[in-house]
């Protein structure tokens, strides 16, 4: 998939490779964290080789190990790393209010996702107080794009040649995923009719999503999505929820919406919070993160 070079690894790469592993499973851990014999374990790493790895990245404060159960976390070394270096960070600042609200207005839950190749990227959230916890992607998990209202609204805003290109890569994950490379190309054609993506149990059927695309002058920079039970979200009330996305992120420096009016009538009314809200369980497949 998207972000990692294709073909052989370079020479030497291994220690590289392994650190690269175990960083990327130390953060799947989250707050909990990771133990030198999950690392081991979970990695096929014999404990010493486990050990030296978690040291060094100590060290280098990619990591930190806790005194009180001595599991292993992210360091503050990563984070500031990342931080200075992609805008993608940048993004979820400036996005983060715009979030809060429309999650406040709708009740529903939102995300912003950026490109990464032929991956969207979960980078920010905000739950709304209708929220459907089981089905919430995770910040940082990848998913192939058109897979999720965001990647349906990025790949409705690309030109056909990259659009295409992007649909050859992703298909056999699409397979993967229980989906038909057929159904998100149909599902592309109605995101670009709409003006927004627009999906009705792509994954699992009781949850539809809405996506729209920002643009800035290097091309597609992220999206924001809208997931809710499909109940939820009937053409009408996405719509209107479209038209809050909109309005509410509009005038951010540096970015426009894609498109810059959309097709058809204008929506009607204003979302307006109910009076009993509440998070509802749910029982469903969730979409996996992708590495």
């Amino acid at each position: 998939m998207a972000g990692k070079s294709q073909g052989r690894a370079p020479a030497g790469s291994q220690s590289i490779r392994r650190a690269m592993e175990v960083l990327s499973f130390v953060a799947a851990g989250k707050e909990n964290g990771r133990r030198l014999t999950d690392v081991s374990n979970a990695l096929g790493l014999n404990i010493a080789t486990a050990h030296r790895l978690l040291n060094t990245l100590v060290f280098l404060g990619l990591l930190l190990q806790r005194s009180h159960d001595k599991s292993f976390v992210l360091g503050p070394e990563l984070v500031s790393l990342a931080a200075m270096g992609h805008s993608h960070f940048i993004l979820r600042d400036v996005f983060k209010d715009p979030m809060a609200r429309i999650a406040a207005i709708s009740e529903d839950t939102v995300f912003l996702q950026v490109l990464s190749g032929s991956e969207t990227v979960c980078v920010a959230r905000t739950t709304g107080s209708f929220a459907v916890p089981a089905l919430e992607l995770d910040v940082g998990t990848r998913l192939p794009v058109g897979v999720g209202s965001a990647g349906l609204a990025m790949l409705a805003a690309m030109p056909d040649d990259q659009c295409e290109a992007v649909l050859q890569e992703c298909s056999p994950h699409y397979n993967s995923l229980g989906l038909k490379p057929s159904v998100v190309r149909q599902s592309i054609v109605t995101s670009r009719t709409l003006g927004y993506g627009y999906q009705v149990g792509q994954l699992t059927k009781e949850v539809a999503g809405v996506g729209v695309c920002f643009l800035d002058d290097n091309g597609i920079a992220a999206a924001v999505s809208v997931t809710a039970l499909s109940q939820r979200l009937d053409r009408k009330r996405a719509k209107m929820i479209v038209s809050l996305i909109r309005d509410e992120c509009s005038g951010i420096p540096g970015l426009s919406v894609f498109p810059a009016v959309l097709p058809g009538p204008a929506s009607t009314g204003r979302l307006q919070p109910s009076q009993n809200s509440r998070v509802v369980a749910f029982k469903g497949r969730r979409p996996g993160r992708r590495s």
